[in-house]
């Protein structure tokens, strides 16, 4: 028995309310073969939100628009979480609403498809803030699309941060031969008192002469973990530096020391 679908019709109705795109198709399923039902109509229905010049839009969803938190890392989350063609996604952070000063958050797609991101650093107690998103194509300012609507939240007013984290392996200048069946160093510290997560940074470092880990000439680990340990994907004959923040219900803590090994 063969199926065989015919497209009928294609509806594009342009809601200018709303900024949305009501796409609808019609198809008619036909059956061969004896006894089988007569044809039917099938209706698919796909809603996407859309700007003026057939962008996608973004919308926000968290910190809801005027919230008091009681936090101040604030997690921001967003709608949707991908876009086919988009390589980035940035975030807008500023104490006015003309975000004059704005702190600028670029985030990969891969990044972005999580739908979230935690602050890494503790913005100011008891104050507002304003928030934006937009999407972006390429790396470049230049092929950002319209920004989502601006909201804004306070953030809490006291609170107390957790200690920094104690790192307990590997020790400092250490070093390793390349795991061959499985390429990876595990770091750990010891747990700290209320802390909900951890962000571990870990960067290799082709110039392992410097100290700093925001250098962008070698491969760097962002990531949230709740556990008291990571696995750190390396490579043959680099260096790497990491250290680890603890976060808990008021805010993050300062960071731990930074240590160091190295990779035959």
């Amino acid at each position: 028995m063969e199926r065989i679908t015919l497209l009928s019709e294609h509806r594009l109705t342009r809601l200018v309310l709303g900024l949305s795109i009501l796409l609808g198709l019609s198809a008619s399923a036909v059956y061969a073969g004896p006894g089988m039902p007569a044809p039917r109509a099938q209706t698919e229905a796909i809603y996407l939100p859309f700007l003026e010049g057939g962008k996608p839009s973004l919308t926000l969803s968290s910190p809801p628009d005027g919230a008091i938190l009681s936090t101040i890392a604030p997690r921001f989350a967003w709608s949707p979480t991908t876009v086919p063609g988009v390589e980035y996604l940035v975030l807008q952070i500023a104490s006015d609403p003309g975000f004059t000063q704005a702190r600028e958050i670029l985030r990969t797609a891969e990044q972005a498809a999580v739908g979230w991101y935690q602050m890494a650093e503790n913005l100011a107690p008891g104050m507002r803030y304003y928030w934006r998103a937009a999407w972006q194509t390429t790396v470049s300012a230049a092929t950002r699309w319209p920004y989502s609507a601006t909201w804004s939240f306070t953030t809490a007013s006291e609170g107390t941060l957790p200690q920094a984290p104690t790192l307990t392996s590997p020790l400092d200048g250490v070093g390793f031969e390349l795991p061959p069946a499985r390429p990876y160093i595990a770091v750990q510290w010891a747990p700290v008192a209320d802390a909900l997560e951890y962000l571990v940074v870990a960067q290799e470092q082709p110039n392992a002469a410097g100290p700093a880990l925001n250098q962008v000439d070698g491969q760097r680990y962002e990531v949230w973990v709740q556990d008291i340990k990571y696995d750190v994907r390396v490579f043959a004959d680099s260096d790497w530096g990491w250290y680890v923040i603890a976060r808990n219900a008021y805010g993050l803590s300062a960071p731990s020391e930074t240590r160091h090994f190295h990779v035959d």
